[in-house]
């Protein structure tokens, strides 16, 4: 039992031992690599000399970071992010590209028969925000690629509208929820 206690213990301070001796000379390995490279940038500044530079001389060849970065996802056949045209007009959208511009925010809209335009929560939209949002007349394009829904983006507000048909008059639809008249 003795034997095997000092075994132990001999194992135990051995290799504290060896973590102080390993520290010790890495720390002067270190600290010789840190001189030399201060003792480097130190001549460099003071010769004036400019490094090369550290992208391996890419950017060297006169190309901007832009141009680089484009012919690389050209190169690897990347998918490039949808073309966002100038702000324009709202104007009437596919269902497929209903949603496609991820920066663009997504609402849904209800427009009764009476011509009444409401949110989803159901209030009605005043003349100057239905112009504004969705534009003039979405109307006509009911049934132009699906019966009772129109898509239409707002490139000046980053938004895609939804707008779906419903068959009641919005006062119908105040009959039954009182509470969105305030």
């Amino acid at each position: 039992m003795n034997k095997s206690i000092i075994a132990a213990v001999s194992l135990c301070l051995g290799g504290i031992a060896g973590f102080f001796v390993a520290r010790k000379v890495f720390e002067q390995k270190y600290k010789l690599l840190a001189d030399e490279e201060i003792a480097s940038v130190k001549r460099a500044f003071r010769k004036g000399e400019k490094k090369p530079p550290s992208d391996g001389g890419i950017l060297a060849q006169g190309k901007d970071a832009q141009t680089l970065a484009n012919e690389f996802i050209d190169k690897l056949h990347y998918a490039k992010d949808p073309e966002v045209p100038e702000a324009s007009e709202p104007r009437v959208i596919t269902p497929d590209e209903f949603n496609s511009i991820p920066e663009y925010d997504e609402v849904s809209l209800t427009y009764y028969s009476d011509g009444v335009v409401a949110d989803e929560n159901g209030h009605a939209l005043s003349e100057d925000e239905v112009q504004r949002s969705i534009g003039g007349d979405p109307v006509s394009h009911f049934g132009e690629y699906e019966e009772d829904s129109v898509f239409i983006r707002n490139d000046a507000y980053k938004t895609d509208y939804e707008i779906l048909y419903d068959h009641r008059t919005y006062a119908q639809v105040l009959e039954e929820k009182p509470y969105l008249e305030s």
